[in-house]
């Protein structure tokens, strides 16, 4: 009886320690890929404006150059983190370095469009004053709303024509079956 209340307290200390280490190992992963992400984006950055374009940083450039780096990376890192996520690894360590990429790719991104959002504002901003600053932001944002109903909509038709696929494979595959175990059976 009392053997049975220590081990039964045991496992509770074990899976409590076994949650908070996994909650320790998801922090530690997140910091790394954050600090990954801005080492990324700091590498990128000195690349792209500082030895293409000869600025210092992004938001002393224009905001044209913000958007080619924003679409550039936008469309390298997606066509990267597609090929690393429907590769098959074995082991975990690889699979942890994958998320690591991925999430720090995610990062970068987002941080090249905010530097673009940011240029663009303080050029639009720049020459404007009060209300008309307003209005400058207004279109702003509708540009942005735009454009992401613009690739949700692309993404949606993107998901039906996979989901219609998938069915019509899935009826032509019941009615080869079915038509298969017809003729096995003998009259």
């Amino acid at each position: 009886m009392v053997s049975r209340r220590l081990a039964a307290a045991h496992a509770d200390d074990t899976s409590s320690f076994a949650k908070k280490h996994a909650t320790v190992l998801t922090v530690l992963t997140t910091s790394i890929a954050f600090l990954q992400a801005w080492a990324l984006l700091d590498v990128l950055d000195d690349f792209f404006f500082s030895v293409c374009y000869g600025c210092s940083g992004p938001t002393t450039c224009s905001y044209q150059s913000n958007l080619i780096f924003a679409t550039v990376v936008s469309f390298v890192f997606s066509k990267l983190a597609y090929v690393l996520r429907f590769t098959v690894d074995e082991d975990s360590e690889s699979e942890t370095s994958e998320a690591l990429l991925i999430n720090s790719m995610l990062l970068v991104a987002g941080w090249a469009w905010k530097n673009f959002f940011e240029t663009w504002q303080t050029s639009i901003a720049g020459s404007l004053e009060g209300a008309d600053e307003f209005w400058s932001i207004f279109v702003m944002l509708n540009f942005v709303w735009m454009l992401c109903a613009c690739v949700y909509h692309f993404f949606l038709d993107i998901r039906r024509g996979r989901d219609r696929m998938r069915r019509h494979m899935l009826a032509g595959i019941g009615h080869t079956a079915e038509a298969g175990y017809k003729h096995s059976r003998k009259p």
